[in-house]
C-alpha cells in the first residue's frame, strides 16, 4: 500500500504512481494508493511517502521515524524502512518535492530497476524483496546535475521529437539529475558547412505576437538527410543500403518540422513556421520538465550574430545593427518571445568556439563580447528578468585570464564550460579562482570526432566529478548527442552528481580517469544479470578511457585522441569520418580479441531482457570491429592507388586494377553490408538512426570513401569499373523499434507511440495491446501505416487509467509474429499519467 497525505500536491501524486507501477512490475502485486483519511492500517507491507515538511504531516508517520530522520539542504531525501514480524513499513521523505521524487526513484532502484537515460531496466525475474530495516539518506553533491543534448548532427536532438525530449526529460529525475540545455549555432558567412538554428529566434519585440509566434524569420534548419550541413551530402533515404529505408518515413527526413521541407533556404513561410514550430515543442517539453523540478537552458554565442535578414530589416527600419542600442533591442525581441512562447529557466551566452583553438587576441573578440554580454544584461532587466543568464562556452573565459568575466559580471549569473580538447583535456583549473556565483562543469559524454564509433567514459567523467567539486562548482553536466550507446558515462554522470566514492581518492592531477572496475560490476549486473556480471564487467573496465598519458603534456599532444577501445572514425571535414588502418588486419583485429570473451558469457545468461541487453553490446562491438576491418580495405585501395599513380606501365596499371583493385572491393562490399547490418539490429534510438545517416552522407556522400577512385580507375579500363554492388535489402533478425519509450505522460496530452519495423519479408501490420496495470484482459488499438515500415499507435486519453497502464507490441510479416519489449508477455512496458492539481 502506498499511503500520502490529503490533498497532496502533483509531484507526491506522480511519486506515489510512480511507486505503484514499479513496485507492481517487480513484484506482480499491485499496491493500492491511499490518503492518510483513508488507510485503516491493515496493509503488511506499506510505503508512506512524506513530503516537504514535518510539522504538516506529523500525524502520517509511525513513530519509529523521528525528527533526526527528517532530511535537511534542497532537494534531499530520507529512506527509513522498518520491519515487525510480517509488517514491513517504508518511510520516504523529502526536503522539498524535488527531494521526495528523488526518494522515491531512489527505492525503486533498491527493488532492482536500473533507469537509464534511454529508458528503464527492470530485471527479467520478479521478487518478493522489500528492504529490510534501512536508513538511507541522500543529498546532492551538485545543486544542478544534467544533460547537454548538442545540437548540429542527426545523432542527437537534431532529430529528437516532442514525444523524444519528453521520454528522456522524464529519465533525468529517476537518475537523480534536473538539469537540460541546448546550444544554438548562429548564421556564417560560410553557410555550406554550419547554418543557422531554430532553437532561438532572433528578432525584435514587434516581430512576434502574445503567445510568441513570430511574423518574420531567416533561414535555419535543424539536420535533414537532403541538407548539406556538416560535411554531408543530400540523399534520399530510399537511397541508404542494408534496408534501411524502412524506418525512415519519408525521403527528405528529420525531426517533424524538418521533414519534406523545400531546398535551403527554404520559402519564407518555411522559415517562419519552423520557429514556431520548435518554439512549440520547447513549450511542452520545457512545461514538462518544469512539473518534475527539471531546470531548462537555451541560448545562443556571444558576441550575438544578427543574421543577413533580420539586419536588412532593421535597416528597414532605420537602424543601425551594429550599435549597442540595437543589441539591446534584439535581446529585448529574444527574451520577450522566450517568456511568452515556453518556460525557460536559464539563457546562457557562449563565448566564441574559435577561442578554443585561436585565442580571442588574434581575433579581437574580447571587447565585442564583453559588450554583447552587458547589452543582455540590460535588456533581460527591461524584459523583467523572465529567466537568469548565465554563461557557458569551449573555454570559461578569455586565453589570457580564464576568470576574466568573474570581475565584470554580476554574482547572481552562473558560469560554466566544456573541457577542451573535446574532453580529453581536464576540467578547467579557472574555476578555481572563480568566487562567489554558480559553476558548473560540463564534462564530454562522448566526442564527434569520434561519432559513429562506441565510447567508454566512466572513469573520466569520474575524474571530472572529482576535480569539479574540488573546484568549488555546484553544478555537473554532460555534452553528448547519441544515448543508449553512452549508458555507461550516464549512469556514472548520474551517480557522481550525488556521491563521490572511495574511487576519488586515487585522483590526481596527471591522471585523465579514474578507476570502475566495481563500477561495471555493478552496471553490468543490472544490465545482464548476476551470472556473468564479474567477467562482463572486466571487459566493459578495460575498454573504458583512454591510455594512461599525462593530459598536461605537450610531449603527449599526438596521443590526446586516442582511447582503450580502438576508435575506428575522428573529424574528417565534418564529425565521425571512418579511418583508414595500413596496418594487417591480422594486426588490427587483436585490438577486437575481448569480443570472443564477451561471445563466451552470452551462454551463461537468462532472462529475455538480459539477452537482448547483451546482444545490443555485443552486435555494437561486432560493428565497431566491422568499421576497422573495412577500414584496412580502404587503405588497400588508397596503397593501390598510389602504386597505379606511380606505375609508368599502362598495361601494368590495367592489371593491378582487374586483379589487385576488383577483387578487394568485392570484399569492401561484404564488409559494408555486414556492417550496416549489425548496426541495424542495434538500432533503438533516434542516435543509431543518426548513424546510419552519418554512414549514408557523409562518410559514403561527402567523403566518397567507396568510390574516390572510380573516375581514374574508369579512364584507364577504358570502361566503367564494375559498380559496388552493395544490398538495399535488410537481412538481420526482424525486430520492432520503439524510438521514444515514454513511461511518463502528462493528462492534457494525445498519447501517441511510434513503431518502426525492420523485416526481411513485407510487414502487414502492427498492434499495440493494452491494459490497466495488473488488468486481466487486454484491448487492441490498431497502428496506422505512416509509410514505409513506420507506424502511429494513438490512443484516446480519456480511456487511460492514469495510475497506470501496461501494454506489448506485435508486428506481422509473412514468416512470424514480432513482440515489443523482448520480455513480454512476462514483462510489459508501462506508463503512468502524471499527477495534476485537479487530481
Amino acid at each position: 500500500m502506498v499511503i500520502l497525505p490529503d490533498g497532496a500536491d502533483p509531484v507526491t501524486i506522480t511519486a506515489a504512481r510512480e511507486m505503484r507501477r514499479y513496485v507492481y512490475q517487480r513484484t506482480q502485486i499491485l499496491p493500492e494508493i491511499v490518503s492518510l483519511s483513508e488507510y485503516k492500517g491493515r496493509s503488511l507491507k506499506e510505503i508512506i511517502l512524506v513530503p516537504v515538511s514535518e510539522r504538516d504531516n506529523q500525524d502520517l508517520l509511525p513513530a519509529f521515524f523521528t525528527k533526526d530522520n527528517f532530511p535537511r539542504g534542497e532537494q534531499g531525501y530520507t529512506i527509513l524502512t522498518q520491519s515487525r514480524g510480517k509488517k514491513n513499513t517504508t518511510v520516504i521523505s523529502g526536503s522539498d518535492a524535488n527531494g521526495l521524487l528523488y526518494g522515491t526513484y531512489k527505492f525503486i532502484e533498491m527493488l532492482g530497476v536500473k533507469f537509464a537515460l534511454h529508458g528503464d531496466v527492470l530485471p527479467d525475474r520478479f521478487t518478493d524483496y522489500f528492504p529490510p530495516d534501512t536508513l538511507v539518506k541522500g543529498s546532492p553533491l551538485f545543486s544542478l546535475r544534467g544533460i547537454l543534448p548538442f545540437h548540429d548532427f542527426p545523432e542527437g536532438p537534431d532529430w529528437w521529437t516532442k514525444e523524444d525530449y519528453k521520454a528522456i526529460i522524464a529519465q533525468l529525475p529517476k537518475m537523480g539529475m534536473n538539469f537540460i540545455g541546448l546550444h544554438t549555432y548562429p548564421e556564417f558567412t560560410d553557410d555550406n558547412f554550419v547554418r543557422a538554428e531554430p532553437t532561438v529566434w532572433i528578432g525584435l519585440e514587434d516581430q512576434s505576437d502574445k503567445k510568441g509566434v513570430v511574423n518574420a524569420a531567416y533561414p535555419v534548419l535543424h539536420f535533414h538527410t537532403l541538407g548539406s550541413t556538416w560535411g554531408s551530402a543530400a540523399k534520399n533515404t530510399s537511397e541508404f543500403t542494408g534496408g534501411a529505408s524502412q524506418i525512415f518515413d519519408t525521403d527528405n527526413y528529420g525531426s517533424t518540422y524538418m521533414k519534406d521541407i523545400s531546398p535551403w533556404p527554404h520559402t519564407p513561410e518555411e522559415n517562419i513556421e519552423l520557429f514556431n514550430q520548435v518554439g512549440e515543442i520547447l513549450d511542452e517539453a520545457f512545461g514538462f520538465a518544469k512539473s518534475l523540478g527539471v531546470k531548462t537552458c537555451i541560448g545562443t554565442e556571444t558576441p550575438l550574430t544578427i543574421p543577413v535578414r533580420v539586419k536588412e530589416n532593421m535597416l528597414a527600419a532605420g537602424l543601425d545593427p551594429e550599435t549597442d542600442e540595437s543589441k539591446v533591442l534584439l535581446y529585448q525581441g529574444i527574451f520577450k518571445r522566450i517568456r511568452q512562447r515556453h518556460h525557460l529557466d536559464y539563457y546562457w551566452l557562449w563565448t566564441p568556439e574559435n577561442w578554443t583553438w585561436e585565442g580571442e587576441e588574434s581575433i579581437q573578440e574580447l571587447p565585442t563580447a564583453e559588450k554583447d554580454i552587458l547589452s543582455a544584461l540590460v535588456a533581460l532587466e527591461n524584459t523583467g528578468s523572465p529567466f537568469s543568464l548565465a554563461t557557458c562556452g569551449w573555454v570559461l573565459g578569455p586565453a589570457s585570464d580564464r576568470a576574466y568575466f568573474d570581475k565584470i559580471l554580476p554574482k547572481d549569473i552562473p558560469f560554466s564550460c566544456i573541457n577542451r580538447n573535446v574532453g580529453f583535456a581536464p576540467v578547467e583549473k579557472g574555476f578555481q579562482k572563480v568566487s562567489g556565483r554558480d559553476k558548473w562543469q560540463i564534462s564530454w559524454i562522448e566526442d564527434d570526432p569520434a561519432l559513429i564509433s562506441p565510447q567508454l567514459w566512466a572513469g573520466r567523467v569520474r575524474k571530472d566529478a572529482v576535480d569539479a567539486k574540488n573546484y568549488g562548482c555546484n553544478g555537473l553536466m554532460g555534452i553528448h548527442w547519441r544515448t543508449k550507446i553512452l549508458d555507461p558515462g550516464f549512469d556514472a554522470l548520474a551517480q557522481a552528481g550525488w556521491n563521490i566514492g572511495s574511487w576519488s581518492e586515487q585522483s590526481r592531477e596527471n591522471i585523465r580517469s579514474l578507476p570502475v572496475d566495481e563500477f561495471y560490476y555493478q552496471w553490468a549486473k543490472k544490465e545482464f544479470g548476476e551470472e556473468c556480471a564479474l567477467k562482463i564487467g572486466k571487459i566493459f573496465a578495460s575498454l573504458d578511457g583512454s591510455p594512461e598519458i599525462d593530459p598536461l603534456s605537450e610531449q603527449n599532444s599526438n596521443q590526446r585522441w586516442t582511447a582503450k577501445l580502438l576508435r575506428t572514425s575522428s573529424w574528417i571535414d565534418g564529425p565521425g569520418g571512418l579511418l583508414t588502418f595500413a596496418e594487417p588486419w591480422e594486426v588490427t583485429e587483436k585490438h577486437f580479441d575481448f569480443i570472443e570473451q564477451l561471445v563466451a558469457c552470452k551462454d551463461s545468461l537468462s532472462g529475455a531482457g538480459n539477452i537482448s541487453r547483451f546482444d545490443y553490446w555485443l552486435k555494437t562491438f561486432q560493428y565497431n570491429r566491422e568499421l576497422a576491418y573495412l577500414g584496412t580495405q580502404l587503405a588497400i585501395i588508397d596503397s593501390l592507388h598510389s602504386h597505379i599513380q606511380k606505375e609508368k606501365n599502362p598495361e601494368r596499371k590495367k592489371d593491378i586494377i582487374e586483379n589487385q583493385v576488383i577483387p578487394v572491393r568485392e570484399v569492401i562490399t561484404g564488409s559494408w553490408d555486414r556492417m550496416i547490418t549489425l548496426l541495424l539490429e542495434t538500432v533503438e534510438t533516434r542516435g543509431e538512426m543518426g548513424t546510419l545517416a552519418n554512414l549514408e552522407l557523409h562518410n559514403r556522400g561527402k567523403l566518397n570513401i567507396l568510390n574516390k577512385y572510380d573516375d581514374e580507375f574508369s579512364k584507364i579500363l577504358g570502361a566503367p569499373i564494375p559498380p559496388y554492388n552493395l544490398s538495399m535489402e535488410y537481412t538481420g533478425r526482424d525486430r520492432i523499434i520503439v524510438p521514444a519509450k515514454r513511461t511518463l505522460f502528462e493528462k492534457v496530452e494525445e498519447i501517441n507511440i511510434e513503431v518502426m519495423v525492420l523485416s526481411g519479408t513485407p510487414v502487414e501490420g502492427v498492434t499495440l495491446y493494452w491494459k490497466p496495470l495488473g488488468g486481466k484482459s487486454f484491448e487492441a488499438a490498431g497502428a496506422t501505416r505512416i509509410n514505409r515500415d513506420v507506424f502511429m499507435v494513438s490512443l484516446a486519453g480519456n480511456d487511460i487509467p492514469q495510475d497506470g497502464v501496461e501494454y506489448y507490441i506485435e508486428a506481422q510479416n509473412e514468416n512470424k509474429t514480432l513482440i515489443w519489449p523482448a520480455t513480454a508477455p512476462d514483462l510489459l512496458h508501462s506508463f503512468i499519467i502524471e499527477g495534476t492539481d485537479e487530481n
